[in-house]
């Protein structure tokens, strides 16, 4: 690909490590150790930086990313970071408790948008839908020896999907890959299939704003695409407001929201007449054929689209989602409009005072 920097990006899938009460948080503990380094040497992402090298993390339900990115000619730099990263954390129960509390301050800053989503993936899928971002009293609760069996298994060779996007060349670029991962060894556990919830309202007074969201198949499915045109076509009638999807071969949520008031986007939705919807259609497909197409735009981004469908599916592809969404039918758009109406949806208010 044509460009002027290079992506190296990782990901992992989270079956079989998927988030419990009893665990909750502790994937993203795992993040944040695994680009913390080594106990008794400077952290990678500080080291990698004196060289113009970028590290990142995020940690999504059904994956983690890591991201390195750097200069084409910085490859084998790179690769070898990976390879640092890769190696089973070295980490003690004192420095779990200081990176806890760094991540209490990640935790607090969470915005109004994320806390209506999380309400909703809680109301819709229980303890299937637990957030990834975690609660600190239960990480503070691994221990080490938790942490590196979590570690083995969520970096299983069959969870893991490897983008490297750049102008670089292809077969030299996979053998040195391929060396980078070839030494693990983990086994990884099965996933938890997330079962169809029923409608259900959620009153949070932690946070401000209004939600609707609407279960949804996996992203293969011509269903979750209709409902991305529903969303989109809502969202383009209110001021302010937010769409929310993240890519999953599992069961996930379709969600349409604002933050700046917490009423109207069901006023919206329930009293939409045929012109309307019809008008809505059309525009709700550009734009989520242009959410999708982000792929396009630079390596970061092709990485991150490719990969976080690699690492759950095998044979998904970005282009396979741009021509699903094409072929969605007005009458499959009709049929998830309804799913946003007030007798279906999954309806969030936050009435933080």
């Amino acid at each position: 690909m044509p460009a002027t920097s290079l992506s190296i990006q990782l990901f992992a899938n989270a079956g079989g490590v998927g988030e419990t009460p009893a665990t909750h948080g502790w994937r993203h503990l795992l993040e944040h150790l695994v680009l913390k380094g080594r106990e008794g040497k400077s952290s990678i992402d500080e080291r990698a930086e004196t060289q113009g090298i970028f590290i990142t993390g995020r940690t999504y339900r059904d994956c983690m990313q890591i991201e390195i990115t750097c200069e084409p000619e910085q490859l084998k730099q790179g690769l070898a970071f990976l390879d640092e990263l890769l190696l089973p954390i070295d980490v003690s129960t004192e420095t779990i408790a200081k990176e806890v509390a760094v991540m209490k301050q990640e935790i607090a800053l969470e915005d109004d948008a994320a806390k209506l989503a999380r309400g909703a993936w809680q109301v819709a899928y229980g303890e299937a839908g637990i957030d990834a971002l975690g609660d600190a009293e239960t990480m503070l609760k691994a221990t080490p020896e938790a942490l590196i069996e979590l570690q083995a298994a969520h970096f299983a060779p069959e969870n893991l999907g490897l983008l490297i996007t750049g102008p670089v060349e292809i077969e030299k670029t996979m053998a040195l890959a391929s060396a980078s991962l070839s030494r693990l060894r983990g086994k990884a556990g099965s996933p938890v299939l997330r079962t169809e919830p029923g409608a259900k309202r959620l009153d949070m007074p932690s946070a401000f704003g209004e939600l609707r969201g609407t279960p949804v198949p996996g992203i293969r499915d011509s269903r979750t695409m209709a409902a991305l045109i529903a969303a989109f076509g809502i969202a383009s009638e209110i001021s302010n407001s937010f769409v929310t999807y993240t890519p999953t071969s599992n069961r996930g949520l379709v969600m349409v929201g604002r933050t700046d008031v917490n009423s109207g986007v069901g006023f919206l939705i329930d009293e939409l007449d045929d012109d309307r919807k019809a008008t809505l259609f059309n525009r709700g497909r550009t734009l989520a054929l242009r959410w999708i197409e982000r792929y396009k735009r630079s390596p970061s981004s092709n990485s991150s689209w490719r990969g976080m469908l690699l690492c759950q599916d095998k044979s998904l592809r970005a282009e396979t989602l741009v021509e699903t969404m094409a072929q969605v039918s007005y009458a499959q758009y009709l049929t998830a409009l309804t799913e946003f109406g007030k007798e279906k949806a999954i309806i969030v208010v936050g009435d933080r005072k």
